[in-house]
Order: C-alpha cells, then structure tokens, then sequence
C-alpha cells in the first residue's frame, strides 16, 4: 500500500495515520523558531533526526495516545503533513 492511510475527514483537511516519510518534515518544524517558539516542550535544544525518529517510534507504541498527521484537502498529492496532533 502506498500513501497515507486515512483516518477522519472533515471539510478542509484529513486526518491520517503518520508515517516515517514525515519525520524529516517534523525535524524541520522543529528545528524553525517560528514553528516551536510558543511550544514549552522545547526547551531542550535543536532537534536531529534521529531523535525526531525516536519520538515517532515512542509515540505510534502507546496505546492511549493517538498521533495524526493532518493533510489539506486542496492539495491531495502532496507527500507531507501541514501539521501533526495527537491525543491521549
């Protein structure tokens, strides 16, 4: 199977199952100032890849949380997130 497995769809975006293909996206969020300025969870430093994978893998292995990437409906072939929530 190829793309990413759709979970919820609202009017203006999808909520999808996150894949591995998105964590160079998520350690570039994290890394921009203007992404993670109002974030308290950053307060540890810049963040690699390989611990950008580590939170993924931590992440999709609990659970009672639920992680989503979030896709736009007005761009369907795009191979990226425009954001990612989770819940727990």
């Amino acid at each position: 199977m190829t793309g990413p497995i759709y979970v919820l769809r609202g009017e203006l975006v999808r909520l999808a199952v996150p894949d591995r293909d998105l964590v160079p996206i998520w350690t570039r969020w994290m890394n921009d100032l203007r992404v993670t300025s109002n974030l308290l969870a950053m307060s540890h430093g810049p963040t690699t890849r390989a611990m950008e994978e580590n939170l993924h893998a931590a992440r999709i292995d609990k659970p009672n949380d639920a992680l989503f990437a979030i896709h736009e409906l007005a761009n369907p072939t795009a191979k990226m997130s425009i954001s990612a929530a989770g819940f727990n």
